[in-house]
């Protein structure tokens, strides 16, 4: 194996260093050791080198004589991604930090390019099982064949943190599920009493694009038998109640159509193309709803923030309309409300979601989207009960999966 470790604290180094020379002799593994990003870069030039692993520090001086920056760092990672044709990429790369602010801050880079940050300590072992989970996938390769279930959330913070800490599916740290893509396993036991296998995977950006991309990626690496989305939408005002869960039964791209000129104008001909789950699975979504819809309130007793709590929460199944930006605007829901009564709320994933698993490779994948209400797209749209929201989505998925749906 061959891994480079670009830091340029000597002390890190060592740690770094020692982790790696638990699991590996000297005859297994090349490890190169560059401090700065000029000599990162050199290293990367190398077309005869592949390196298995890259391990970098978030806050690197561009070359000696210089001061550390995180700026530099988020640069390199830029160039090097934007340019493989000249850098050899490594087939893994991780950033180490110790550092709360630096990692807030590199985040979204990082995650752009598919990559993940480690926290650091000196105090605190942790990081050192993460980095020795990567060494061991990054040898295989191969982390995970197949699994039962797979959950998709558009946002890490709040929508995959409420998931993983209100549904207690013994989730792992952070690790690779596959080339480029860094998520968490976990297990639970089924209505019948057997043993699933579930990964879940926040998408690094919102939008259509990235969710069709990376809902691809996971059914083909994980071929799963049930595939679901979780988080939050805005919903229809005077229609639905902070919290209140959609499921989608289905789908539409509300920006879809034809612009047309005229009299000086230019106006907007809608042509959607919708996506649906499968009949079988509504009817068994509605059995669902019909049997929990007096009892739903009763998760309500799990969540920390009691002043958040809609203690009138109400399941419904019907439309959820996507589009490609962020809507506070009212004219726009109260719009797609009026092309279609069914509406239930508006995202900027669920068509995209729907679209990939229906040109799935295998035909028997399910698959259905949960999103509860966050706010109502018009001006007083703030993040107030994005973590309420989400809470109650990931519930119902819970309930769902684990007391009502049959694994065949």
């Amino acid at each position: 194996m061959k891994i480079l470790i670009v830091d340029d604290n000597s002390e890190k180094t060592q740690s770094i260093f020692s982790v790696i020379y638990q699991k590996y002799n000297d005859n297994e593994v090349k490890i190169d050791n560059v401090m700065t990003v000029h000599q990162a870069k050199e290293k990367l030039r190398n077309k005869d080198v592949l390196y298995d692993l890259m391990i970098l520090d978030l806050n690197l001086p561009l070359n000696f004589g210089f001061e550390p920056d995180l700026d530099s760092t988020l640069r390199f990672i830029k160039e090097i991604n934007d340019r493989d044709n000249i850098y050899n990429l490594p087939r893994v790369s991780v950033g180490l930090t110790a550092y709360d602010q630096l990692e807030v801050v590199a985040r979204r880079q990082f995650q752009k390019c598919a990559w993940t940050i480690i926290k650091y300590s000196e105090t605190e072992d942790s990081w050192k099982q993460t980095l020795s989970d990567i060494l061991s996938y990054t040898e295989t390769h191969n982390p995970i064949s197949t699994v039962d279930v797979c959950i998709i959330t558009a946002l890490h913070d709040p929508e995959a943190v409420a998931f993983m800490e209100y549904v207690r599916w013994n989730w792992s740290r952070q690790t690779p599920l596959g080339n480029r893509l860094f998520g968490y396993k976990g297990s639970f036991i089924d209505r019948e009493g057997y043993h699933r296998d579930v990964v879940l995977y926040s998408i690094s950006e919102k939008g259509m694009i990235h969710t069709s991309i990376i809902a691809t990626k996971l059914i083909q690496l994980f071929k799963p038998k049930l595939i679901v989305m979780s988080g939050i939408c805005a919903g229809v005002r005077g229609q639905s109640r902070y919290g209140d869960i959609v499921i989608a039964q289905f789908s539409w791209n509300y920006n879809e159509g034809k612009l047309e000129g005229v009299n000086g104008t230019t106006r907007f001909h809608p042509s959607p193309l919708q996506s649906s789950i499968g009949r079988k699975l509504d009817q068994k979504l509605q059995f669902f709803i019909n049997d929990n819809q007096d009892s739903i309130n009763q998760i309500n007793d799990e969540f920390s923030d009691k002043t958040k709590v809609n203690d009138s929460l109400k399941i419904s199944k019907g439309a959820i309309a996507t589009g490609s930006a962020v809507i506070g605007d009212e004219h726009t829901i109260l719009e797609a409300y009026n092309s279609n009564k069914r509406l239930k709320g508006l995202d900027m994933e669920v068509a995209a979601f729907y679209t990939s698993c229906e040109l799935a490779d295998y035909n028997d994948l399910i698959f259905f989207a949960v999103k509860s209400v966050s706010d109502f797209g018009d001006d007083d749209k703030n993040d107030d009960y994005q973590s309420y929201a989400s809470f109650t989505s990931a519930k119902v998925i819970e309930k769902f999966i684990t007391e009502d749906h049959v694994f065949d």
